[in-house]
């Protein structure tokens, strides 16, 4: 989540693309509390590979 912050405030397109690595690695588990915060958050800050591919 610290991460998803940093990402967001400065722009890092180095943290941006390990969160979007991240966030595939985990939509197994999308389910679990702590995966959902997680991807809850990601969806206000970044988008998600489905809208990218659009």
């Amino acid at each position: 989540m610290h991460a998803l912050t940093v990402a967001e405030d400065t722009g890092s397109g180095r943290i941006t693309n390990e969160l979007i690595r991240l966030d595939r690695a985990l939509m197994p588990w999308q389910r679990l509390p702590e995966v959902a915060e997680f991807r809850g958050a990601f969806d206000g800050t970044i988008r998600h590979e489905s809208e990218m591919d659009v």
